[in-house]
C-alpha cells in the first residue's frame, strides 16, 4: 500500500522531456550523447535539477525548438557513440539564437 501522493518537483524527480519553454535546469554530463556522426541527443527520462549541485552540473533550457545545452566548461569527455535503442532521445536546438547571430555580425565588422 501506498501511503500520501506523489508531487512534481517535491519528492517527484523532474525528467528533461518535463521541461517546459523556457525553463532552465541541471542534468548529469552522460545524459548527453553524440551519435557517430556528432549530432547531440539528451536522454529525455534524464532528471532534472533547478540548481546545479554535485553531479547535476550540465546546464540546459528547453527552447521553442528544442533545448540549449552549455558544455563550455564542463569537465567530461564524451565519445560518439550509437545511441541507446531502448532510451527516447531528444534532439538539441540547432538553431543559431539572436544574440549568437548579432555577435557573429558585430565579428564580421
Amino acid at each position: 500500500m501506498l501511503r500520501g501522493s506523489l508531487a512534481q518537483g517535491k519528492n517527484l524527480q523532474r525528467r528533461l522531456r518535463d521541461m517546459e519553454r523556457g525553463e532552465s535546469g541541471y542534468t548529469t554530463p552522460w545524459q548527453l550523447f553524440f551519435d557517430e556522426e556528432y549530432v547531440p541527443f539528451l536522454h529525455a527520462d534524464a532528471p532534472i535539477m533547478p540548481r546545479a549541485e554535485g553531479t547535476f552540473r550540465l546546464p540546459i533550457t528547453k527552447t521553442s525548438l528544442g533545448y540549449d545545452v552549455d558544455i563550455e566548461n564542463i569537465d567530461y569527455n564524451w565519445s560518439p557513440s550509437p545511441l541507446p535503442s531502448t532510451w527516447d532521445m531528444l534532439p538539441l536546438d540547432s538553431t543559431p539564437s539572436k544574440e549568437d547571430i548579432d555577435l557573429f555580425i558585430k565579428s564580421l565588422e
